[in-house]
C-alpha cells in the first residue's frame, strides 16, 4: 500500500499536467490561424474583378473617388492578412492611423471565408450607391463563394468566426475612411462654391458647359504618408505666352502636330488609355485591373496578393491627391483650350477635355507610380499583357503587350499628348511626381 505522501505527490503531478494542458489549449485558442504560403487568392480576385464593373457603373465614381475607394479596400484587406502573418499593422505608420479601431482576430480561421465576407461588406459600403443590378451582383458573388467554401468545412464555429472577423474588419476600415471627411464626396464632384482664378493664361472653368471643376479641393484630402503632400512645389510650368516664338506656344504646337498626324496604332493607343471618360474604369481602376491580371497569371498566394494591392492602392490615392494639389495651385490653361483660343478654333481632341486645370498630368503620374510599385514587386523587367479592354465594343481593345512596367507608363503618358489634352511639360512633371511617390511607397 502506497504511503499517503506518495499518493499526494501523484495527485499534484496530475493536477499540474491538467493545468498545463488547459493552459496550452487556451493559448492556442488565442492565436490566429497562420496564413500559409499556399493560401489561394481566387476568392479575392473574383471580388476585385467585380469591383471594376462597380467602378464603371457607380454614380459619381470619378478618378479621385475611385482611387480613394480602392486604397481603403486594399488597406483593410492587407490588415486582415497581416494578422495571419504576425506582422506589424500598417496603421502604426500611416497618417492618422491611430484613429482606426481595428478588430483583433483569434482562434482557427478559414481565410477564404474571411476574405469573402470582408470584400462583401466593404464593397457594399463603398458602392452603396450602385444600381440595383450591381447590388444584386454583389449579393450573388457573395452567396456563390460562401456556398462553395462552406461545403469543405465541417466546423460551424470556424465558419461563423471567419465570417464575423471579415465583416468586423470591413466595418472598422469603412469607419476609419470616414475620418478623412470624404465619405460623401461622390455626391459632390463639382462643388458650386468653388471660385477659381479668372484671367489670361489660367484654366477657365466657364468654358466647360456640362462639367464644372472636378474636386477642386481634393488636394487637401488626407494622404497616407505626409511626405506625399507637398510634391506640387517641386517645379512650375513655363510662363504663359501667346507669342509664336515663346516656349509655351511651342509646347502647344507639339500637341497640334501629334494630334493631327496620328497613325492607326497611335489612335488605338489613345483610345485604350482614355480612362477618364464617363463610364470608364478610371485610371486607378485600369491599373488595379493590370495588377489583378498579373496576380492571376502568377497564381500569387493570398498574403502576397493582399500586400501588392495595398501598396498599389495607397500609392494611387496619394498620387491623386498630390496631382490635384498641383493642378489647382497653378491653374494652367489646358492644351486644347489654349489651341482653340490662340491658334486654331476648330481643333478637336481624341480624348475628352478634362474638368481640371492642365498642370500636371494625372494619367502620367498614376501610371508612373504604378510602374515603380509593380516593378518593385515583380521586377522592373517583368513583361505582361493587359487585357482590360479585351471585350470592348467602343474601340479596338486588343490586348496590349508590354516588355516592362516602364513601357506601360510611357505609353499611358504619351496617350495624353496624342489625345490633345496635355502638354509635354505636364506629362513630364506627372511622371516625376508619380515616380517619387512610388519610391516612397516602396520603402515600406
Amino acid at each position: 500500500m502506497r504511503s499517503r505522501n506518495s499518493i499526494l505527490k501523484n495527485v499534484l503531478v496530475w493536477c499540474a499536467a491538467i493545468l498545463l494542458i488547459s493552459s496550452c489549449a487556451k493559448e492556442n485558442d488565442s492565436q490566429i490561424s497562420n496564413l500559409t504560403q499556399d493560401e489561394s487568392n481566387e476568392v479575392l480576385l473574383s471580388w476585385m474583378n467585380l469591383s471594376f464593373h462597380l467602378t464603371q457603373e457607380a454614380p459619381g465614381y470619378t478618378p479621385p473617388i475611385s482611387a480613394r475607394a480602392y486604397s481603403y479596400i486594399c488597406l483593410g484587406l492587407s490588415e486582415c492578412t497581416i494578422q495571419g502573418q504576425g506582422k506589424r499593422s500598417m496603421m502604426s505608420i500611416i497618417n492618422e492611423g491611430q484613429k482606426a479601431n481595428l478588430p483583433k482576430f483569434s482562434g482557427e480561421i478559414d481565410w477564404q471565408l474571411l476574405v469573402n465576407d470582408y470584400m462583401y461588406t466593404i464593397c457594399k459600403s463603398f458602392f452603396a450607391n450602385s444600381k440595383p443590378a450591381m447590388i444584386q451582383d454583389i449579393e450573388n458573388l457573395y452567396k456563390q463563394n460562401a456556398a462553395r467554401l462552406s461545403e469543405s468545412i465541417s466546423n460551424i464555429e470556424v465558419i461563423k468566426r471567419s465570417q464575423n472577423f471579415g465583416t468586423a474588419m470591413a466595418k472598422a476600415i469603412f469607419e476609419f475612411s470616414k475620418t478623412d471627411g470624404q465619405e460623401y464626396a461622390f455626391t459632390n464632384n463639382y462643388p458650386a462654391n468653388y471660385r477659381g482664378p479668372i484671367g489670361q493664361g489660367v484654366w477657365n472653368a466657364t468654358k466647360h458647359v456640362e462639367k464644372k471643376p472636378l474636386q477642386p479641393f481634393w488636394g487637401n484630402v488626407r494622404t497616407y504618408f505626409t511626405e506625399n503632400t507637398d510634391l506640387h512645389l517641386t517645379s512650375t510650368p513655363p510662363s504663359f505666352s501667346t507669342e509664336k516664338n515663346s516656349v509655351f506656344y511651342s509646347y502647344a504646337l507639339e500637341v497640334i502636330n501629334k494630334a493631327r498626324n496620328m497613325n492607326y496604332e497611335e489612335e488605338t493607343m489613345v483610345k485604350y488609355w482614355n480612362d477618364e471618360k464617363k463610364g470608364s474604369l478610371t485610371p486607378a481602376g485600369h491599373l488595379m485591373s493590370i495588377l489583378t491580371q498579373i496576380l492571376e497569371v502568377e497564381k500569387t498566394n493570398l498574403n502576397k496578393s493582399a500586400e501588392a494591392y495595398m501598396k498599389l492602392g495607397i500609392a494611387l490615392h496619394d498620387v491623386t491627391v498630390a496631382i490635384w494639389k498641383t493642378k489647382y495651385t497653378f491653374n494652367t490653361i489646358g492644351a486644347d483650350e489654349y489651341i482653340r483660343t490662340y491658334i486654331d478654333d476648330e481643333f478637336l481632341t481624341l480624348m475628352e477635355s478634362p474638368a481640371t486645370p492642365e498642370f500636371s498630368s494625372g494619367q502620367s503620374a498614376l501610371a508612373s507610380a504604378a510602374a515603380e510599385v509593380l516593378g518593385d514587386i515583380f521586377g522592373h523587367n517583368y513583361s505582361f499583357t493587359d487585357r482590360t479592354y479585351e471585350n470592348s465594343k467602343q474601340f479596338n481593345g486588343v490586348p496590349r503587350v508590354f516588355k516592362n512596367f516602364q513601357q506601360m507608363a510611357e505609353e499611358a503618358s504619351m496617350a495624353n499628348l496624342y489625345g490633345g489634352i496635355h502638354y509635354r511639360f505636364s506629362i513630364e512633371e506627372g511622371i516625376k511626381q508619380g515616380i517619387q511617390i512610388g519610391e516612397n511607397i516602396n520603402k515600406l
